[in-house]
Formats: C-alpha cells, structure tokens, sequence
C-alpha cells in the first residue's frame, strides 16, 4: 500500500507559486513554493526522515489550527523554519510568531483570523492574481468545494458564521482545508465564487 505522506501531487501553479500535497489523509499538509517567501509548510504530519528528504526546503510552517501539528519541535529542528500560528492557539510545541492581524511573511502571504473551529484558528492567504487560501479546519472540502460545516469540537458555532461574513468578501481562486481529499475535492480555480455561494446558504 503506498504512503500517504511525500509530495505526491502538484495541485496548483500560480504566478511562479506552487501548491504541492505532502499528505493526503486528515488533517492534510501542503507545501506552499513561493518565489520570494521559499517553502511554506501548511500543517505537519508525525515527523519522518525520509518525508523530510522528498521536501524542497522549508522556510515557514504554519498552522491554521492545533489539529495539523504534529510534532512540531522535530519539524522546527529539522528544517531551520519559522514556526507561525494564532494567537492564543494551543500548538504543541515551540511556535516563533504569533498571526495578530499584522504578521505577514511577505507583501502577498499574510493571515485572516477566523475563530471559531478553535480559539485561534488563521488562515494562510497568499494574495492573487490568483489567490490561493488555505483554510485549515475553518472550512470543510470532504465532499467538494470547500463550505462551512459545524463540528462536534467547534469551540464557537457563533463565531465561525460571523467569520464566514468575511470569507464571503475576499478575492481568491483556490482554496485547500484540512480534510482535502484528493478523489472528490474541488480547490479551483474558480474558488470564490463557489465557496461564497455555499456559505449564503447557511448565512442567510
């Protein structure tokens, strides 16, 4: 049976950006190939020397929320990375940056905070054209586009539908979340519109 860990799948080239899936099964990792940023690690799976070595070389890690981090110090070791995630988000081991609303990591990736899955739950954006998002638990994607489902562990219900006022808002083409699953997600491009037309459904 093949791993479901190791760059396995380009998703998406954008603007010299590249979206690539490093684990398949929940919650999904991605690495993020920026021209100006280098390697952007989205979520971490247990830690093992030889899916490190499939990697390019990682300059961040993010973590949308507490439930993509796995092993964490052996991942900071391992790759010299800065680690980044939301304020007041409990992660598991040593994070460098804390996303406040005025932490970017350069004038095209940035942070939207969206609270609710848990306390601290961000996203990472990086700016178009296109604009590629990656939403982390905030969203879900297990059966297509990625849309706005309550969880049984959901620390705010409340606060997610606020926060989804403003998804609705912004401008991007693809968008990934922590349940992808590669037979049936739909990531874009495209994305906005589907996502927002979603969320009215349950906004509304």
């Amino acid at each position: 049976m093949p791993s479901d860990t190791g760059v396995r799948q380009l998703l998406a080239l954008a603007d010299g950006r590249r979206v690539l899936l490093v684990r398949s099964r929940p919650p999904a990792c991605f690495l993020l190939a920026d021209p100006l940023a280098g390697g952007v690690l989205v979520n971490t799976p247990p830690f093992e020397r030889a899916l490190y070595a499939t990697l390019p070389p990682v300059r961040f890690i993010v973590y949308p929320s507490a439930r993509g981090a796995g092993d964490v110090a052996a991942w900071r070791e391992a790759t010299g990375a800065r680690v980044v995630a939301g304020v007041g988000e409990p992660v598991p081991g040593p994070v460098d940056e804390r996303a406040d609303g005025t932490i970017r990591i350069t004038g095209r990736l940035d942070f939207l905070a969206l609270s609710g899955v848990t306390r601290g739950t961000i996203a990472l954006r990086s700016k178009g054209p296109p604009g590629i998002v990656f939403f982390g638990p905030a969203l879900s994607q297990a059966t297509g586009w990625p849309a706005l489902r309550p969880d049984a562990a959901d620390w705010s219900w409340e606060n997610r539908v606020i926060g989804a006022l403003g998804i609705a808002g912004l401008s991007f083409d693809f968008a990934y979340c922590d349940d992808y699953m590669e037979q049936v997600a739909k990531s874009g491009p495209g994305a906005a519109e589907a996502v927002a037309a979603g969320l009215r459904e349950v906004t509304c």
